[in-house]
């Protein structure tokens, strides 16, 4: 039996608190990473500690998204029934299932999200030993993003490559992570749209208008 989930109204003070904490916490997960992987010798020991320490939040994030997104896909009640228990947001706050359209929402932050985060890992790599990869020097932002987004589509097309083993055991473990986004998550949201399209369009008949000439029954008898 489903316990019952009360709506409490959120406080103008916690509205403000957010508004506030928000653009604080999106600076600390995704741009303090990528700054103290950029000059980790300018940073010293403790900026790349805390760096790293962000930055294990930021993989924390995104496995919470995907298993936001695979509960709503697969209906996996101990997990909703935790979010219902923690979330504030409308998708949780009913004893009802998560519709599975809501789920590419979090489908989407989370791989998004996923990529960023191993672009910070290459930018580190490549700050550390810039031999790590074929440029030969430390990737840039974008050169570390686009480099993740190919490596976890498995394109590759070749102009970055990894050179040392630890770039390319990183580049592994990118992979490995990406092919269970695509085992697990995308299947799963192409099946719902195979559904979805698959389910028969209920025909509405048009109502009649007052402009509308009266159907021709034929003659009538009188």
């Amino acid at each position: 039996m489903t316990r019952s989930i009360k709506k409490r109204p959120i406080s103008v003070w916690v509205k403000v608190a957010l508004t506030i904490l928000t653009p604080l916490a999106l600076f600390y997960l995704f741009v303090v990473p990528m700054l103290a992987a950029q000059s980790p010798q300018s940073f010293g020991v403790p900026g790349v500690l805390f760096g790293a320490f962000m930055l294990i939040q930021l993989f924390m994030l995104v496995a919470t998204f995907a298993l936001d997104s695979a509960a709503a896909f697969y209906t996996y009640q101990p997990w909703l029934e935790l979010r219902r228990r923690q979330a504030r947001y409308s998708p949780y706050r009913s004893d009802k299932n998560v519709p599975s359209s809501w789920a590419l929402v979090p489908m989407m932050l989370s791989y998004s999200a996923f990529n960023y985060a191993f672009a910070v890992v290459y930018v580190f790599t490549s700050s550390i030993a810039p031999s790590s990869f074929s440029t030969g020097k430390p990737l840039g932002v974008v050169e570390s993003i686009y480099f993740s987004t190919i490596t976890a589509a498995t394109i590759g097309y070749g102009d970055i490559a990894p050179k040392t083993d630890v770039a390319r055991l990183i580049v592994v473990a990118q992979v490995s992570i990406s092919l269970l986004y695509v085992i697990i998550l995308f299947s799963a949201f192409a099946s719902y749209l195979r559904e979805q399209s698959s389910q028969p369009v209920k025909r509405v008949d048009k109502l009649p208008t007052p402009g509308d000439a009266a159907p021709d029954d034929g003659p009538q008898a009188y």
